[in-house]
């Protein structure tokens, strides 16, 4: 091996482990940490990925389906995808993105737009809900109601809490997407109760009124229908998100399993 071959293979390396020291640093659940590796090295079961290991003899795609044809496809080219790009201001070129990897696309991001830190979350989560958005458990609501998945996860060690919310009509398109962190030294149960009722805010702002909110934390879900029963860490907010609620047209609660939300 000759010397430039090994200059070349040591900056490799040193920019590999440069790029991930910054994805795991950042302010983002683990769940979502995990798929971004999965992106990156395009392990996702993408319909092409799917067809390369012989799980399924044909990579075509149809809407609405987990088993979508390539990571570039489900990240930027699809319906949902652009969808939502275009709700979200971040400044990056939507129409054209050239990088049907993932890894090569935060890369650029990072290391050549040399985008913030908050930009590189509100990307990769953003990214993460297209796929939760496509993977076949999420129920459209009848119409004319919208339906508004809410999820929230607790930094601790940060005293921050991030908070998660997506809309989206009878026929799944995207209305509008929130991501945001908040300074708040919550646990899990009040940091999903928060994030509720910044749904609610969000939402009434949208102008959306006829609205089925939906949430991961049973415990959440039973004390929006039933105020009463709120623990004292998390009975202000509930009571706060109660009173907005009745200002909707018709509104609804329900608890949905982690893969559906």
């Amino acid at each position: 091996m000759t010397q430039t071959s090994v200059l070349a293979e040591t900056s490799h390396d040193t920019g590999q482990n440069r790029f991930w020291c910054q994805i795991w640093n950042l302010h983002i659940p683990n769940k979502i940490k995990l798929f971004t590796w999965k992106a990156c090295k395009n392990i996702l079961p993408t319909e092409a990925n799917l067809y390369h290991r012989r799980v399924i003899e044909d990579p075509t795609y149809e809407a609405y389906v987990l088993a979508l044809k390539i990571v570039g496809h489900l990240f930027w080219d699809c319906t949902v995808a652009k969808d939502v790009w275009n709700l979200l201001d971040i400044p990056f070129d939507k129409n054209g993105i050239n990088h049907k990897d993932f890894m090569d696309f935060l890369w650029y991001l990072l290391f050549k737009q040399h985008m913030g830190t908050k930009l590189i979350e509100l990307v990769i989560t953003t990214t993460w809900s297209f796929k939760e958005a496509t993977d076949g458990h999420w129920v459209p609501p009848m119409f004319p109601w919208y339906k508004v998945n809410v999820d929230a996860a607790a930094f601790s060690h940060l005293s921050m809490i991030g908070v998660g919310v997506i809309i989206r009509d009878h026929v799944g398109s995207i209305i509008a997407a929130l991501s945001k962190h908040l300074p708040l030294p919550l646990g899990p149960l009040e940091a999903e109760a928060k994030a509720l009722d910044e749904a609610t805010i969000f939402v009434w702002d949208i102008r959306v009124r006829d609205v089925i909110f939906e949430t991961d934390s049973t415990t959440v879900c039973h004390v929006i229908k039933s105020p009463t029963d709120a623990m004292i860490s998390i009975s202000t907010i509930v009571a706060r998100t109660c009173s907005r609620l009745c200002e909707f047209r018709t509104f609804q609660s329900s608890h949905v399993g982690r893969q559906g939300n």
